[in-house]
C-alpha cells in the first residue's frame, strides 16, 4: 500500500508532498533535507522529533525538495525493489542490485547504508558465502544505532545474534571466527591485511575486523600468531579473542583460551553461542601433539553436529569437516568416510564438504552395521541444554 503524507515545509513557504511505501500509519511532517543517506523528516506530533527515512522506504518527494530527489530516486528504486525480492525469498534476483549499491554505501553510514548492509549480509549468509559476508556484517554494525528500540528487531531479520551487553558490536550465530582453508579464506585474510576499512568506524569494529582477518590468515598459511587475553574492554572482543587465540597461539595461550571458553559453557547463552565455543575448543585441541587430545577433539566435533546441527547447520558441517579430516590423519580410514558421507547428506553444498570424497567400500561397510565408533559424544551440560 502507497501512503501520501502531506508535508508543510520548514519555512512555510510551500507545500510538499512526501509519499511512502508500506504500511506505516500517516503523520504531518516538515522536510529537512534529502541526500543519498535517506530523507531527513520533522515530525510535529510524535517521538523521535527528527527521523532519517531510508531511501527505500520513500517512493517519491515532490516541490520544495523535488530537486534533490530526482538525484535520489534511482537509488530508491533499486534498493526497494532488491529489498521486496529479498523478503520473497529470490535471494538471485536481490544480490546482484545490493552489490552495486554496497560500492558507494560501504563507505558510508546511516539508514539507507544500513538497509544496504543488512540486506547484502542476508543474501550472503543465506549462501554460506562466510568469507563475504564479514563486510556487509561490519557495515551494518557501523550504521546501526545498538541502543534504538528496533535494534533487536531488526537484528532478528538477518538472523540469531547477541551483543553480550557491548555498546557496538553484534555477534551473528552464522558468522563465527572460525574459518577453514580455502580460496575464499586466503582471499579474505589477505584483503584484510592490505585493505583499511573505513575511518567513519568505531575502533571496535576495527578491532573486531582484525581478529577475523587474523584467524583467517592462520589457516590460510599456518603461521603461528600470539593472541593476548586482555581482560576487560569490549565483551565481544573479549569473547572472540578467546576463540582466536585458542586456534593460532602458542601452547600456554591456547590452553588458557580453552579454558575461558569451558566456563562459558557452564553460562546461561544460547545454543549457538555455546556450539562457537565447543567448536573452538575441540578444533584447538586438534593442534595437541598427543593422540589423546586428537579424539577428544573428535568426539567434541561430532557433539556440535549431534547437538546443534539443526540450530547452526553451517558451524555443524564445519565440524563433520574436521571430524572427518582429523579421524584421517590419525588412521581411522573408516569413520573419516563415515563423517564424510554424513557430512554429504546432512549439510548439501556445504563449502567444509570442498575437497572430501567418501571411499564407497568403507561407507557402506560402516552403513552395514559396522564398526562402531570407540566413545559417544557428552551431552550438553544443563545449562547448555536451556540456553
Amino acid at each position: 500500500m502507497i501512503l501520501t503524507l502531506v508535508v508543510a515545509c520548514a519555512l512555510g513557504a510551500s507545500d510538499g508532498t512526501v509519499t511512502l511505501r508500506g504500511p506505516d500509519p500517516a503523520f504531518g511532517a516538515i522536510p529537512i533535507r534529502v541526500d543519498a543517506d535517506g530523507v531527513l523528516v520533522r515530525w510535529p506530533d510524535r517521538a523521535p522529533a527528527t527521523q532519517v527515512l531510508p531511501l527505500n522506504a520513500v517512493r517519491s518527494v515532490s516541490d520544495a525538495q523535488q530537486g534533490d530527489w530526482a538525484e535520489v530516486q534511482g537509488v530508491s528504486e533499486a534498493l526497494w525493489r532488491a529489498m521486496s525480492r529479498l523478503e520473497r525469498g529470490d535471494v538471485v534476483m536481490a544480490e546482484p542490485i545490493l552489490e552495486r549499491l554496497f560500492v558507494t554505501y560501504k563507505s558510508r553510514s546511516g539508514p539507507t547504508t544500513r538497509v544496504v548492509a543488512e540486506g547484502l549480509l542476508r543474501c550472503r549468509i543465506s549462501r554460506q558465502a562466510h568469507a563475504s559476508a564479514v563486510e556487509p556484517w561490519l557495515t551494518y554494525l557501523g550504521s546501526v544505532d545498538s541502543e534504538a528500540e528496533n535494534a533487536e528487531t531488526e537484528a532478528a531479520r538477518i538472523g540469531p545474534s547477541l551483543t553480550l551487553n557491548s555498546r557496538s558490536l553484534r555477534l551473528f550465530a552464522a558468522l563465527p571466527p572460525i574459518w577453514t582453508a580455502g580460496p575464499a579464506t586466503r582471499a579474505f585474510a589477505e584483503s584484510g591485511a592490505r585493505d583499511s576499512l573505513p575511518e567513519s568506524l568505531p575502533a571496535a569494529i576495527g578491532a573486531l575486523h582484525a581478529l577475523y582477518v587474523t584467524a583467517a590468515a592462520f589457516e590460510s598459511d599456518g603461521v603461528e600468531r600470539e593472541t593476548p587475553l586482555a581482560p576487560g574492554g569490549d565483551p565481544v572482543l573479549g569473547f572472540v579473542r578467546e576463540i582466536v587465540a585458542s586456534r593460532v597461539s602458542s601452547g600456554p595461550t591456547r590452553a588458557s583460551a580453552r579454558d575461558m571458553l569451558k566456563r562459558r559453557l557452564s553460562q546461561d547463552s544460547p545454543d549457538w553461542l555455546h556450539a562457537w565455543c565447543r567448536l573452538a575448543i575441540a578444533r584447538s585441541l586438534l593442534r595437541e601433539p598427543q593422540i589423546e587430545n586428537q579424539r577428544r577433539a573428535i568426539i567434541e566435533l561430532i557433539a556440535v553436529h549431534a547437538y546443534y546441527g539443526r540450530e547452526t547447520p553451517f558451524l555443524a558441517g564445519l565440524a563433520l569437516a574436521e571430524a572427518a579430516r582429523a579421524s584421517d590423519a590419525i588412521g581411522d580410514r573408516k569413520a573419516a568416510a563415515a563423517l564424510m558421507t554424513e557430512l554429504v547428506d546432512r549439510y548439501p553444498g556445504h563449502p567444509g564438504a570442498t575437497g572430501l570424497r567418501p571411499t564407497g567400500p568403507d561407507v557402506r561397510r560402516l552403513r552395514d552395521g559396522g564398526e562402531a565408533p570407540e566413545s559417544e559424544p557428552s551431552p550438553p551440560s544443563e545449562s547448555e541444554g536451556s540456553g
